[in-house]
């Protein structure tokens, strides 16, 4: 676990230069509107990672790697909380490497939703010590609280970086804020259909005949949501089929029907 001094200043800190990245996301140079851009182009990534396994440690990786590509060369940790009692769901931090990870700031801040800058101290017990964060060029801890993010959770954003966040730095920070909202609540949201589709799927394989939802539209237009494999013996066509056209169920049936 990583010591924190209280919120530092920049005059405090000894200059470290930030470690070598080879990669797209090492770049330090991009503007601001650069960086807004990448946070709506992850919009996308975030959606088509739920719609591809809405595993939430998936999602909360992509998110971490859009922001690592935000705040290069800094570095980003996403940790979700249970709002009740603080447990510790869910995190991702795919370019944090483990020894830097601070895990002991002020679980209050949560409440406020202010951005705490902390300083990554290199003594423990009065002694001067190694440690790996400031190894890696990584000085300060900034924390970006996030509350009410998804259902019965809160977060924290953590980008370790090298300096003090400027005012364009707080600016992406609050941007960020509302797309990982969204993002979590929405791999939630997948996740509890997906359990609901599953539990249904289960029961509709144990009764007789099909079970199925479908949607009237004032038109007169009929589109089924859900439909059990039972379609295939009943009426020779599969649930995938009617599901994409629902004509391929009504061509089954005489015009009286």
């Amino acid at each position: 676990m990583i010591e924190l001094d209280s919120v530092a200043s920049q005059d405090e800190l000894p200059t470290i230069a930030a470690p070598a990245l080879a990669d797209e996301t090492a770049r330090p140079d991009r503007g601001e509107a650069e960086r807004l851009e990448l946070l709506l182009q992850g919009q996308q990534d975030v959606l088509d990672v739920i719609r591809r396994d809405g595993d939430l440690s998936a999602v909360l990786a992509r998110l971490a790697e859009i922001l690592d590509s935000a705040f290069a060369p800094g570095r980003c940790r996403i940790v979700l909380h249970s709002s009740e009692d603080s447990r510790l769901l869910c995190e991702a931090a795919p370019h944090v490497p483990v020894d830097c990870r601070v895990t002991d700031h002020d679980a209050a801040d949560a409440g406020t939703g202010e951005l705490r800058v902390y300083k990554i101290s290199a003594e423990r017990d009065g002694e001067a010590d190694t440690v790996p964060a400031i190894e890696h060029g990584f000085q300060l801890c900034w924390v970006q609280p996030i509350a009410e993010c998804g259902i019965s959770t809160c977060a924290t954003i953590e980008i370790y970086a090298g300096r003090e966040p400027d005012a364009a730095d707080r600016r992406i920070l609050r941007s960020a804020i509302p797309l990982v909202r969204f993002a979590v609540a929405s791999a939630q949201q997948a996740a509890a259909l997906r359990a609901t589709s599953e539990r249904l799927s289960s029961l509709a394989s144990t009764i007789p005949g099909v079970i199925y939802q479908r949607i009237v539209h004032p038109d007169g237009q009929i589109r089924y949501s859900y439909i059990s494999d039972g379609a295939r013996d009943l009426f020779g066509v599969s649930a995938e089929e009617i599901l994409a056209d629902p004509d391929a169920l009504f061509r089954r049936h005489s015009p009286e029907y």
